[in-house]
């Protein structure tokens, strides 16, 4: 418990397990915000028994990682959102050998395990992985797919190609369960540019989703809540952003759109916009994998109300949690590797977590058949 008082003590479980058996576990509708970032396809070989990743084709990683997924929306709130971190490739030949077959070697990776040419893929295809994953969640899950943020890396890593662009990005969606959803965009506000004249929201004002030409209903009055709905007709809606009702606005990169409870900025602060610049962070332990907390704040900030619940189902080093905490926030970590999930303990309670309740959950062994059939044989054997 945190021994001061007036803030409450956040709880942190840790579950070491598979994360699809693990979700089936959870409770419906009993997390507000998921935040996660999928192991990448053809990317690495962690050399544990059930990870993800390591599927012969993308169309059987992608058909992985949606039953995954199924069990997320389930857990999700029906207010909830779903933020997914994933990185694209390109198909290329082995660049590595699978864990399995590295001897004397403390590390538990090995990069491209095996050939990612398969298919229709031809080398040096960009795979598309990111928009595979992303339809797939929307069209056969029934997500809605609200944004695609571009993470900026402005420290990438060095390539040796030298026929295309080196890349500098990574992509991270927002998804919600329902068309209106919790999105707190005045906690994840920006710094507007030094000559935008733009236009925020009021500080003390809350945006959730908009609904297409919903009324206001009697005694509800959206701008004493600051809430704001809009229409998104998209011939008369251009260049994105929203407007309220009838309300026209202007299409110019110094204004910002005008909505309910707006008014002239004088905050220097601005809707965060969907690029967003974030240099990724070297990790001294052994997960390789780690996306900067810089990433997740706005997430948590927009995504999750205050004492929330957020889950990362594939938790590895635990940056989801590592932040909630910082947010006050209750957090759900699922992470597949044992060793991962000590190290994700180890950095929450460096960085002040010895106020938080901290929980690591390991499944009970399953007694197969087998060992069941020992147990008996040596009763009736002893006796």
């Amino acid at each position: 418990m945190r021994p001061y008082s007036g803030i409450p003590a956040m709880s942190v479980k840790i579950y070491v397990d598979d994360a699809l058996a693990c979700l089936r576990q959870l409770p419906d509708s009993s997390v507000n915000c998921v935040i996660t970032s999928p192991p990448y396809w053809g990317l690495r070989d962690y050399g544990v028994t059930g990870q993800l990743g390591l599927e012969a084709t993308p169309e059987k990683h992608i058909t992985a990682l949606v039953k995954v997924f199924r069990e997320v929306k389930r857990v999700l709130k029906p207010d909830g959102t779903l933020w997914v971190n994933y990185g694209d490739t390109y198909a290329s030949s082995v660049n590595g050998r699978p864990a399995a077959e590295v001897v004397n070697d403390n590390r538990t990776f090995r990069d491209k395990p095996f050939s990612t040419v398969v298919g229709r893929l031809k080398p040096k295809d960009l795979v598309g992985l990111p928009w595979l994953l992303a339809f797939a969640l929307r069209d056969r899950l029934g997500f809605y797919l609200r944004s695609d943020i571009i993470w900026h890396k402005p420290n990438c890593m060095p390539e040796s190609a030298k026929d295309r662009p080196a890349k500098a990005h990574e992509y991270l969606f927002l998804f919600s369960k329902s068309p209106r959803y919790y999105y707190n965009y005045t906690a994840a506000l920006e710094p507007v540019a030094a000559n935008d004249n733009g236009i925020v929201q009021h500080p003390n004002a809350l945006s959730f989703a908009r609904i297409v030409n919903e009324p206001e209903r009697p005694g509800h009055s959206d701008s004493q809540h600051g809430i704001t709905r809009g229409k998104g007709n998209s011939r008369s809606f251009r260049g994105g952003g929203a407007y309220v009702h009838s309300q026209n606005f202007q299409n110019s990169a110094a204004v910002e759109r005008k909505t309910a409870g707006n008014q002239e900025n004088i905050s220097g602060l601005r809707n965060r916009r969907t690029v967003w610049t974030i240099a990724s962070r070297g990790f001294s332990e052994a997960h390789f994998a780690t996306f900067p907390p810089e990433l997740v704040r706005p997430c948590l900030l927009a995504g999750c109300p205050a004492g929330g619940v957020v889950l990362d189902p594939f938790g590895g080093a635990g940056t989801v949690s590592l932040e909630a905490e910082r947010q006050q926030k209750n957090s759900i970590l699922i992470e597949l590797n044992s060793a991962y999930a000590e190290i994700a303990r180890r950095r929450i309670m460096a960085d002040g977590g010895m106020f938080c309740q901290i929980d690591i959950i390991r499944p009970k062994a399953q007694k197969t058949g087998l060992r069941l059939f020992w147990r008996w044989l040596r009763r009736k054997l002893w006796f």
